[in-house]
This record gives structure tokens, C-alpha cells and sequence, in this order.
């Protein structure tokens, strides 16, 4: 089978968005063998089943059986175990399908989530771990089939990455064209005048320019400020030691002490600093909170933007930047977006950096961007992801400007490699070094004042 007749062959590269349909779970009643197997102690999990094959008379244990021989890719071996054991439920179904996604056994897990999909939990699961598959091998017609249009999330299943499978289908289909549900309009392309004011419309433009041959933008609370943000401003002035430099700092919910622990930075780097500020809508739910400040920073961007007169870096708060920009900026004529191109849609395009020159097509780019997001904001959705949907779709709309794209490798490395534009921190690796260690380094000069 040649490389392009391989139906499923984009799951190979994109593990990350895989892991959301390889979760095993063992039924209510599984006992250490199960547990082992979750664990991934397969060795373990092979003797307690061997011992058990001898003493029990149920073909139950045929299923755990069934299930290693799938992970050691025996598949001869695992249909004649799975053909001793009681017929599949769901959950039987369901696992069956996670065992095939551990050995990459494709077209394997494809039929088992199939055969499992029902309308109970594990069968709803089901559905949506094969859409998922059906999304990232892109095959957008089977996907929408599977999982239905866009509409409100529902917490069944894979939950929030069913809602993003569904607008992904849709978008496959149709393009800009499409209904991808309530979150985001790509209709407001061709009617802006639908568009719904973001919240704290204007907050974003600074009292003065900035000065300098390069500016970074930064948005986040006090808290991450402290946490990261001072590293990530810390790191644009080490990279670029020498040059002038000017910073832009979008401030969430500003307090008395963020606004002069980040004067004072700025002091010690030797940043052209302006601040801005906003007070948040009202939010009880972290993580829509989190969804708030991740998007509404680009509302804030495009406030700003007629305000510079230097190339700009949009930066993630909490992203270290390794090297020296600027040569970058020597092949960018407009704008330039990290781009995944082998991922799923809505993180094809990665929000944690974005390079624009001071021209009006980038403004024109970075107004499109601001209107899918200020208006679904102003409407008070609050989707993860939403930022990188904009992205893709203004990428679309506007890929007749001059945009470029960056491989993600080079700007988005959450590996932390040595020949790195910039890293960038994953929640989960943000206590490991080499990034732990370069973040305390960098956030300590930059509480370093001058004598």
C-alpha cells in the first residue's frame, strides 16, 4: 500500500489529539489486572492474566487476554481470544478501540468504536472517539455523519472535543462558508456589520506610542504576570540585547503592585514600556476566565496596532523567546503565523506567536481576527480554542495578502530545543527544565534594578 492510499495515515502525526480517544476504562468490577493494564505494566498485567487463564472457567479473562495480544500487535492471537469471551458491550467495544490505538492498529479501532457507538455513556464515548479519528485522518464527510453539525457542547462523551470535531467537520466540508455553530461566525467575513462589540471595546489602545526597532505584545492577569510574564519579557530583551526594544503589556484585572512590578521590569531590561488595562467581565468559571484573557488579547492587539511604527511580536505570556527575531522579519512582508499544518483545524494555526509588520494589510488581518473574536466574546461564549479558529479562518479570508507561515517547530517548541526561536510551556511542563530553570534565571534580571 503506497504512503497516499493509506486512509488513516495522518493519525501517525498527530499523537497529542490522539491521547483524547486512548483512554482505557476498566469495567466497574476490574481488579489488578485492569489497573495494570491502565498503568501500561503490560508485563504484570500478562503473568496475573496467565494465572488467572488457569483457574477460571469464565471467558471473561479470554478479554483481557484478547486485549494484550492487541497491544503486542498479535491480532491473529487477539480475535481468538476476543472470540472465547462474552459478547461485547459497549464498554467492551470501547476498550477494544483504545487497545488498538496503543499499537496503532488504525482501521482496528475505527471498527470498535463503530461497533460500540449507542446512547449510553460508553457508547456515546463511543461515537466520539471515532469522529475524532475521523477529523484527524480528514475525513470531514464521515466525521460530520458521525458526530452531526455544530451546536451547544455537551459534556457526553469526549465532551469539548466533540463540540471542536463537529465545527472541524463542518469547516472540512464547506470552508469559509460553513456553519460552525454559535461560537464563531466566519459569516461576519463578508457582513461585518452582524459583528457584536467586544467587551471593554477601545481598552487596548496605549495613551502613547511605542518606541523601538521591535515591540513585543503581552497580555495576562497580575498572577501569571508574576509567574511568567516577567521571564517572557526578560527573555525578549536577552535575545535582542543591543537593539532598541519597546513593550506593549495588556494588563487583566491590573493591581497597584502589577502595574509597577512591570514598570519596574521594564526599567531593568531596558524596555520602551507602555501598559493598558482592563477590568474583565465577571467570570466565576476558571476556565472561562481562561478562555477571556487567551482571546480578548487579540481585540486588544488590533486596538493597538495602528499605534506602532516598528515590526511587533505577539507573544504567549508565559513563551521565552532563544533567539534573535529579527532576521525573521527579512521574509515576512506582512504577517507570518506558526503553522501545524498536519494537526487538527483548530490548532493549525498556534495563537502563542504571531509576527506583523506595521502595514495595513497586517491591520487588515489583525481586524478580521478581532471581529470573529470581539463578537463572539461580546456574545458571551467562551470556547477554548477560539483564538486559533480565528486565526485559521482569517488566514483563510486574507492568504492573498503576504502571509507567511513559520514551521511550528521553529516558534511553538514545547520540547525546548536548542536551535528554537522561542519555547513554549504546555501547563504540564512548565515545572521541568530546561524551561523551569531558564524562567526563574530570566524573571530574576528582570527584577534586577539598576543601581
Amino acid at each position: 500500500m503506497s504512503h497516499h492510499s493509506n486512509p488513516w495515515r495522518f493519525l501517525d502525526r498527530t499523537p497529542t489529539w490522539l491521547s483524547h480517544a486512548a483512554l482505557l476504562s476498566p469495567p466497574t468490577d476490574g481488579g489488578a489486572i485492569w489497573h495494570a493494564i491502565a498503568d501500561r505494566r503490560f508485563d504484570a498485567a500478562m503473568a496475573m492474566t496467565a494465572t488467572a487463564f488457569e483457574s477460571e472457567e469464565s471467558g471473561e479473562i479470554c478479554e483481557t487476554m484478547g486485549l494484550l495480544c492487541r497491544i503486542a500487535k498479535r491480532e491473529d492471537m487477539a480475535r481468538d481470544c476476543f472470540a472465547l469471551a462474552p459478547p461485547p458491550t459497549p464498554r467492551v467495544w470501547r476498550n477494544r478501540g483504545v487497545t488498538a490505538l496503543w499499537s496503532r492498529q488504525w482501521a482496528e479501532a475505527s471498527t470498535a468504536f463503530a461497533a460500540g457507538t449507542g446512547n449510553d455513556t460508553d457508547g456515546l464515548w463511543c461515537r466520539d472517539a471515532q469522529g475524532l479519528m475521523a477529523v484527524i485522518a480528514r475525513h470531514w464527510d464521515q466525521a460530520a455523519t458521525i458526530l452531526g453539525p455544530p451546536s451547544e457542547p455537551n459534556p457526553t462523551g469526549l465532551g469539548p472535543i466533540t463540540h471542536l470535531c463537529q465545527m472541524a467537520a463542518a469547516w472540512g466540508q464547506n470552508g469559509l462558508s460553513a456553519d460552525l455553530g454559535p461560537d464563531i461566525r466566519p459569516g461576519l467575513l463578508f457582513s461585518p456589520e452582524a459583528t457584536v462589540a467586544a467587551p471593554n471595546a477601545g481598552c487596548g489602545t496605549p495613551e502613547r506610542s511605542v518606541t523601538g526597532d521591535l515591540i513585543a505584545f503581552l497580555a495576562c492577569d497580575p498572577i501569571y504576570l508574576d509567574r511568567y510574564g516577567l521571564s517572557a519579557l526578560a527573555s525578549f530583551a536577552e535575545a535582542h540585547h543591543g537593539l532598541p526594544l519597546g513593550a506593549h503589556l495588556h494588563l487583566y484585572d491590573p493591581t497597584p503592585q502589577s502595574r509597577a512590578q512591570a514598570e519596574n521590569a521594564a526599567k531593568a531590561l531596558g524596555l520602551d514600556l507602555v501598559l493598558t488595562t482592563e477590568i474583565t467581565p465577571p467570570e466565576p468559571d476558571i476556565s472561562k476566565r481562561g478562555v477571556y484573557y487567551a482571546c480578548a488579547r487579540f481585540c486588544r492587539l488590533a486596538e493597538a496596532f495602528p499605534t506602532y511604527g516598528a515590526p511587533i511580536m505577539a507573544l504567549d505570556a508565559d513563551a521565552l523567546v532563544r533567539r534573535n527575531i529579527t532576521p525573521l522579519f527579512s521574509h515576512i512582508s506582512t504577517v507570518a503565523l506558526t503553522c501545524s499544518p498536519l494537526t487538527v483545524p483548530w490548532n493549525r494555526h498556534p495563537a502563542g506567536f504571531l509576527l506583523l509588520r506595521p502595514k495595513q494589510a497586517a491591520a487588515d488581518f489583525l481586524n478580521t481576527v478581532a471581529r470573529l473574536i470581539g463578537d463572539s466574546l461580546g456574545r458571551g461564549r467562551r470556547l477554548w480554542f477560539l483564538d486559533q479558529w480565528a486565526l485559521l479562518l482569517a488566514a483563510q479570508h486574507h492568504r492573498a495578502a503576504g502571509l507567511r507561515h513559520l514551521p511550528w517547530r521553529w516558534t511553538y517548541d514545547t520540547t525546548f530545543g536548542p536551535h528554537a526561536w522561542v519555547w513554549q510551556a504546555n501547563d504540564d511542563r512548565k515545572s521541568s527544565p530546561p524551561y523551569s530553570t531558564e524562567a526563574t534565571r530570566l524573571r530574576h534580571a528582570a527584577q534586577t534594578t539598576e543601581a
